[in-house]
């Protein structure tokens, strides 16, 4: 499903790079951005992935301010939960979950992790981002290209910024695709 959004006055992010453009829109307290990388063509998702780096992160979130734009963005919703005993165990990290464990110094008392569980969740829509315990609000970008229509699959990410003026990210929170 898709939603067209149009007009307002916020100020987004547009990027293009070879094969790809990316739209990244501020959360409303700008301490996160939300970033779309649309491959040029239809089907070229793989090869984004292929070439997906630092480099490429770098260069969809350098400030680069856009004005009034038409966009088109599918409304998203996905999630997916990980065993992180298994995966911490296959890093070596096994004691935690067995009886030799002392977490005593973060608890106070004798204990053991008996599971541990990863789950996110996102949702993206017109009303904005849900991601986990993050919310942000769905603005309209100015300046850049009139066009940028997510009608084809794109890969997604959120990140933390250093500041309210910046679009350098700390981390990325989510990271995922749309097909």
């Amino acid at each position: 499903m898709t939603k067209e959004l149009k007009g307002g006055n916020e100020e987004w992010n547009f990027q293009r790079g070879e094969g790809w453009k990316c739209l990244g829109i501020p959360y409303k307290n700008r301490k996160a951005w939300l970033y779309i990388v649309l491959p040029e063509a239809i089907d070229g998702l793989s090869a984004l992935i292929e070439k997906l780096d630092h480099l490429l992160i770098e260069k969809c979130t350098e400030r680069r301010k856009t004005f009034k734009m038409d966009i088109i963005i599918p409304i998203i919703q996905n999630s997916s939960s990980i065993n992180l005993e298994t995966k911490l165990k296959e890093l070596g990290i096994t004691e935690m979950f067995s009886d030799k464990a002392n977490l005593s110094g973060m608890l106070g008392r004798p204990t053991k992790v008996e599971k541990a569980i990863h789950k996110a969740v996102i949702k993206i829509d017109e009303k904005g981002t849900e991601a986990s315990a993050a919310t942000g609000s769905v603005m309209v970008a100015r300046c850049g290209p009139s066009l940028f229509y997510a009608t084809h699959p794109f890969l997604y990410f959120i990140t933390s910024v250093e500041g309210n003026d910046s679009t350098k990210p700390k981390d990325i929170l989510f990271m995922g695709t749309f097909c």
